[in-house]
């Protein structure tokens, strides 16, 4: 009978995570398909800013490039009114090359491993894997087209060969490499709400 009691939980709490669940497309101007995947709307309190509603990454999400490409997987779970990176994400090259391959645990990468020379690009990002003269795998990150870091893989080791981002501190700060998981009313659609879109 326990066992039924659990299943029958398990059930219900499956049907009440799901059913808030919703398929969001974000496009590029041009109308191609830039991102696709699931999101939860949730409602947040807070002092200063009230009550909110955000609508949260969860499951599978897929990047596209500007012809269509698959560029990027990610995987998002959730715990409470929280989602974080959790499980495999997966960069490509825009010739559908598997470059780089990271694991997450609760927003924390937990490996790291590139597979190939090729470019990424999304966005203002733009990522180089070559192969340098002693046949390692170098890694050059670009943002709006400047140089922001350097990495060198040696026999399986990753490490920052050089990192050119300065903060107004003057830290060097390697940035995320992962998409925001929040989705806003902006990358929707031009003059549609994110309610009028989900709803």
């Amino acid at each position: 009978m326990r066992i039924f009691y659990k299943a029958l939980i398990c059930l219900s709490l499956f049907f009440s995570l799901t059913s808030k669940a919703q398929i969001v497309e974000t496009f590029y101007e041009d109308g191609t398909l830039k991102s696709k995947g699931k999101v939860v709307v949730v409602s947040r309190k807070s002092t200063i800013a009230g009550k909110q509603t955000l609508s949260l990454k969860i499951g599978l999400w897929q990047y596209f490039d500007t012809l269509s490409t698959l560029i990027k997987t990610e995987n998002y779970a959730k715990s409470g009114n929280e989602t974080f990176l959790n499980g495999e994400v997966l960069y490509y090259s825009g010739e559908g090359v598997l470059l780089k391959q990271e694991n997450y645990r609760h927003d924390v990468m937990t490996e790291e491993r590139w597979l190939d020379t090729g470019i990424y690009e999304f966005g203002n990002l733009r990522i180089e894997f070559v192969r340098n003269s002693d046949k390692n795998l170098e890694v050059r990150e670009y943002r709006n087209g400047e140089l922001t870091m350097e990495k060198l893989q040696e026999n399986g080791q990753i490490t920052l060969k050089k990192s050119h981002r300065k903060f107004s501190r003057g830290v060097n700060d390697p940035p995320k490499m992962f998409e925001s998981n929040r989705i806003t009313e902006i990358e929707i659609g031009k003059g549609e709400t994110l309610e009028s879109k989900l709803g």
